[in-house]
Order: structure tokens, then sequence, then C-alpha cells
């Protein structure tokens, strides 16, 4: 009986234990599953409250040749170690606003965009391609547009409202519009800036002008306050800013794709952002500039687009 009874006792240790054991190790992984659960949902809270702004200036008729001593602040971009850039990207043969506008914003060539005017009327179909301002609704950004020559508002589309502004002015003209019209009310803000000023002196002037120097040096401290005040104001955001051109100039023309009119800069500047925005290698057309803007959305569908090839 002795043995009997030690072999029960024997059987109830074990069994005791076994049952401990399962249960230790169904509340490890349960404590397990529910601390990657966790895990994923701040992963996820994070990236839908990650506070963000784009905002891309197209300095019309700045070629990258007049970059230099009459931009201090644009050359002062250049220098920062969260920049990256190039000033050998090349706008389309035509060389014209209203195209080379349309490939910066489609990512498409002039040979699929299919625009060869370069001006508008009631006769000019719509536009058919998608633009940066319909993927930036595609990726939950609010979005504004400020240009400086009323034609531009073909890039919108039928588009209106109160974060749409089109002013036949220079950029001085402008900086309180854009101040007074710019919320923080969505954590995604992208922003367009069109500035005309240095294409209205080349054309009155000429390109590389005295008064066109003048201009530039307006235009540089004015890009300089731009982009003070988007600091102050989206302190708490990644910010980026990018800087290009549709294209450069000559004389008084830019239309006849001469190499000084091609040659546009695109530069992009990181600021308060995990990490750096590198400019990729193959990045060297104007069409280019949709897929950098889509990279920083970190736009997810693959689209059709000639700067995804």
């Amino acid at each position: 009986m002795k043995i009997l009874d030690l072999f029960i006792k024997i059987l109830k240790y074990t069994f005791v234990l076994l049952l401990t054991s399962i249960f230790l190790a169904t509340t490890s992984l349960t404590l397990y599953f529910i601390t990657k659960s966790t895990n994923v949902l701040e992963d996820v809270d994070e990236a839908e409250n990650q506070k963000q702004l784009i905002v891309l200036i197209s300095m019309d008729g700045l070629g990258s040749e007049l970059i230099g001593q009459n931009t201090p602040f644009l050359s002062s971009q250049l220098q920062q170690t969260d920049t990256s850039f190039t000033l050998d990207m090349q706008t389309i043969k035509q060389s014209e606003t209203m195209p080379s506008h349309i490939s910066m914003i489609t990512g498409l060539t002039q040979e699929n965009h299919k625009f060869y005017l370069n001006s508008i009327d009631d006769e000019t179909p719509p536009l058919t391609s998608e633009t940066l301002f319909d993927y930036a609704i595609d990726n939950n950004y609010s979005y504004y547009a400020f240009l400086t020559k009323n034609k531009l508002l073909y890039l919108l589309g039928e588009k209106t409202g109160e974060n749409i502004l089109s002013k036949e002015e220079y950029s001085s003209e402008i900086l309180d519009d854009i101040d007074n019209m710019v919320e923080t009310e969505n954590s995604k803000v992208f922003i367009f800036i069109h500035l005309r000023d240095i294409d209205s002196y080349g054309h009155t002037y000429g390109w590389n002008s005295e008064e066109q120097k003048q201009a530039l040096r307006t235009l540089d401290n004015n890009l300089n306050i731009l982009v003070s005040d988007f600091r102050e104001e989206f302190d708490l955001y990644n910010r980026y800013f990018i800087f290009t051109a549709d294209h450069g100039g000559e004389g008084i023309q830019h239309s006849n794709g001469c190499p000084a009119c091609r040659r546009i800069p695109l530069i992009v500047v990181s600021e308060n952002t995990p990490t750096k925005y590198e400019l990729k290698t193959e990045v060297d057309s104007i069409y280019d500039t949709t897929c950098v803007v889509l990279d920083i959305m970190e736009d997810n569908p693959h689209r059709d687009l000639d700067c995804t090839k």
C-alpha cells in the first residue's frame, strides 16, 4: 500500500506540475501576443498621427545658372547636411511654362501628357492626367495652391476652394496671402507655390540682366521669409521643402530648348524628419519631381508614370 500511495502522490505532483507549466506557457504566450498587438497598434497610431508638411516651390524661369552670389538663401540650402540636390535636371525640349509644369506635377513626359500649348482659352481641352493634387488627396493630405500666373489654374482642373489662390503678382505681393491662408488643421499638408518673378524680368530685360539679378535677390529673400514662416507655423511637423523650376532662359526667351533654357535645379531640404530624403541617381528630368513628392508621401499604389519607369 505504501508503494501505491507513493505512486499516487507522484502522479498528483506530476499532474500539478504539468498544469502549472501549461498555465505559465499559456500566460506567457498570451502576454507576448498582447505586447505584440500593442506595439503594432502603437506603430499604426504613430504613423497615422505623424505630422508632415511638403512644400513644392516652382521658381518660374530660374535655371541652374542663376544660382550663386545673387541667391544667398538658396545657395545656403545646398550646403546643409539634410539637403539632397541636383543642378543638372532637364526640363522638356519645348521648355515653356505650361507643358513643363504639366510634366512637373503629372510625372509624365510631354509625349505622354500630350500638351503642347503655352496658353489657355475656352477651346483648350481639359487636363486628363492625374496630378500631384489628386495624389495628395489620395494620401490624405490637405493641399494649397498659390499661383502667380492665372493660366496655371488649368493644372487644378475643376478643383476650387479657399485653398487655391491665383494672383498675377510678384512674390513680394503674395507673402501675406500665403501666410494668412495656410492652416495647420490637418496632420498632412501639401503646398504648391508658383513664383513668376525671374521669368517676367527675363522676358522684359533679359536673362542675367542687372534687373533680373535684382529681382533674383528679392525672390531669394522672399523664399527665406516663406521657409521661416513655415518652420514657425509647422514646427512640430516633418518638413520637406522642394525648390525647382520649369525652365531657365537665354536672351529674352526660353522656348527653343537651349542648354540654359533646359537646365534646372531640384533641391530637397529635409527638416525635423526621421531621415534625410535622398534623391535617386536616376532623377534627371522634370517629370521626376512628381515621384520625389510621391516618395515623401509614401504613396503605395503602383502608378503608371514615366517617373516610375
